[in-house]
């Protein structure tokens, strides 16, 4: 993998490993191997050592002159625990040159423990990946807390409804408002003054852009004992910027937070830090963070547009979440990626007939009474109409393949059946087309799929597209 400076401006960029997970019997001594093949003397190479989105260890690379692009192979020795690691390159104005790196392996530094290659693709996260309302869980998100020991007790965690202390703390989450939704918060029971927890994001990168950040935070309890809440952006580790902090009681109802992300806030994550007063009646909450392109005074709506529901699944689940039902390790029918042909009676190959990824639901892991669901965030119409396109494949046992079915629902209550399927399509995908008119009262788009028992025919979905405008057909 290599990058290239044209010599325009300075840069860097930099690309994130899929998380780590070392068994239990892990060597207190680990190496990071790699070849790398510098050119140029004015571009440098970082390394980069995470754990829990925090870097523990930072290594430089040094770019000497290299006319004949020979490659030179690193062993980085490391007693740091780390779950992930970052390649990153910055090189300067009007230098033209070349960075690369191949052969990466972590080791015992004897041979001994093998090699653990990356299980996926590595991620590159842009800003939007910092999106969550916290229904499916922490998102992109990593937690720590301070001191880090069992019995440290405030840390952030989710929670539906009320709190569990009289006086503090929300009533309902902010993305449906009842009780059944999900929000992040610390209890501030039985925590000690000065101790403090942080929700970490994913490493990501501006590139020039401005963005603007949004979310909901609750301060309610008593004025003197609230705690403080605090948000940070940082970059190297270190916090560059701080864009915001409380430490008011600002009573049982949830506020909007907006901040901006400017290019020359020099800026790689943000930290959302919550610190304890050592009193029961100093709960924080936050919910429904999400990322937006350009700047606040430009993002006048909280809920995005639809289109950013658009997924073709090629690296993930985009901005949607997966569910099922029952919610247990043995239950394995969840809408799951997949490329190529399927086990069972699915697909060859993805809606456009290559090889590239789709999602579906696998026929022999049903069992009746099952289901999955695809929960798409939470969007604003605008008083604007909006065509959902997506590709479905439905093939197998005529009545025993299952059920397909697209919901609409508003503030977390289910609205309407948009669109239902329970029979052989034939062995081909399907363009399936469903209006969403201005005049629609809803906010999120549910994509279910149910088991019948019967085992007999996958259900694939590839290509969901959202676009302004009307349908061209009505499925």
């Amino acid at each position: 993998m290599y990058t290239a400076n044209l010599g325009h401006d300075f840069r860097e960029t930099f690309i994130t490993s899929p998380k780590i997970n070392f068994d239990s019997n892990k060597p207190l001594r680990l190496c990071l191997q790699f070849h790398h093949m510098i050119d140029h003397a004015d571009n440098n190479l970082f390394v980069i050592l995470l754990n829990k989105g925090r870097i523990v260890e930072k290594t430089l690379i040094v770019g000497r002159q290299n006319p004949n692009k020979q490659w030179t192979k690193s062993t980085l020795e490391t007693f740091k625990k780390f779950d992930q690691v970052i390649f990153q390159v910055r090189r300067l104005k009007g230098i033209l040159g070349i960075t690369a790196i191949d052969d990466i392996q972590i080791n015992d530094c004897r041979g001994d423990f093998g090699t653990i290659k990356p299980t996926e693709i590595p991620v590159y996260y842009p800003p939007q990946y910092l999106n969550c309302n916290f229904e499916p869980g922490f998102c992109t998100w990593n937690r720590l807390k301070y001191p880090e020991s069992e019995y440290n007790s405030y840390e952030w965690g989710l929670h539906q409804g009320s709190t569990h202390s009289l006086f503090t703390g929300p009533t309902n989450d902010h993305t449906y408002g009842n009780k059944t939704g999900k929000y992040a918060y610390v209890e501030a029971s039985l925590s000690k003054k000065g101790h403090f927890a942080e929700l970490v994001s994913p490493y990501f990168s501006l590139n020039n852009n401005n963005y603007c950040v949004k979310l909901y935070y609750h301060m309610f309890g008593s004025s003197n004992s609230i705690g403080k809440l605090q948000i940070f952006g940082y970059y190297d580790g270190l916090d560059t910027i701080k864009y915001y902090e409380t430490s008011a009681n600002l009573g049982n109802e949830w506020h909007k937070l907006a901040f901006d992300l400017k290019p020359f806030h020099n800026v790689h994550q943000i930290v959302i830090r919550a610190t304890s007063q050592g009193d029961y009646r100093g709960d924080i909450a936050i919910d429904d963070i999400s990322v937006h392109s350009g700047s606040c005074k430009d993002n006048s709506q909280v809920a995005s547009s639809p289109e950013q529901l658009t997924c073709n699944f090629e690296r993930d689940f985009g901005l949607w979440s997966v569910l099922k039902n029952p919610n247990s390790p043995s239950n394995k029918f969840e809408w799951t990626r997949h490329y190529g042909s399927t086990p069972s009676l699915g697909p060859k190959s993805d809606s456009q007939g290559g090889n590239g990824w789709y999602i579906y639901v696998d026929a022999r892991y049903n069992q009746f009474g099952y289901s999955t669901q695809l929960k798409s965030p939470i969007f604003n119409l605008n008083n604007k109409d909006y065509c959902l396109e997506t590709s479905l494949y439905m093939s197998g046992s005529q009545n025993e393949i299952g059920e397909f079915e697209i919901l609409s629902s508003r503030r977390g209550l289910l609205k309407a059946s948009l669109y239902r399927k329970s029979e052989n399509m034939g062995n081909k995908w399907n363009n399936i087309y469903i209006p969403l008119k201005s005049t629609d009262d809803i906010d999120q788009i549910i994509i279910t799929a149910r088991s019948r028992g019967a085992g007999k025919g996958d259900i694939a979905l590839d290509n969901v597209k959202v676009t302004e405008g009307n349908c061209p057909y009505i499925s």
